[in-house]
């Protein structure tokens, strides 16, 4: 636990209060398959999924809450989530070529443009989307590729 406390010294005022660890770590699912090799991503269990074995395929992955728990009914209007996933590769034919959220097609804003190729040919691959809720199922997906390795 990291403790603060609230007091107010010649103008300053310092916030202090009690800040479980576990609120700021998040989870992060590791996964002993391809990026290809699984389709849903369910973000009640993990917003960062590692995958450690080398892409077959390129992949489009769906980002839900669970198997019955939609990502929409999980969010408010103005709340926002960042997913990653993070790909073994060693053929940068191999690439997420989209994602879905709730099952619903999404348009993903690109630093650089949308990728038509992995980046690694050793290493991983990382791809980041920040998942902006604006309305009832309605996103902004901001979203980069990088290169790890």
């Amino acid at each position: 636990f990291i403790t603060t406390g609230i007091s107010t010294l010649s103008g300053q005022t310092n916030i202090t209060d009690t800040l479980k660890v576990d609120e700021i770590v998040q989870n992060v699912s590791i996964i002993s398959g391809a990026a290809n090799a699984t389709s849903n991503l369910d973000i009640k269990t993990a917003s960062t999924f590692l995958f450690t074995t080398n892409s077959g395929s390129t992949w489009t992955h769906n980002i839900r809450g669970d198997g019955s728990t939609t990502l929409n009914t999980m969010m408010d209007i103005g709340q926002s989530i960042v997913v990653a996933v993070i790909s073994k590769q060693n053929n940068t034919n191999y690439y997420s070529a989209n994602i879905t959220i709730d099952g619903a097609a999404q348009t993903e804003y690109f630093t650089g443009g949308a990728p038509t190729a992995g980046q690694s040919t050793s290493g991983y691959d990382g791809y980041f989307w920040t998942i902006i809720k604006t309305g009832d199922a309605a996103f902004t997906v901001l979203a980069t590729q990088t290169q790890f390795g």
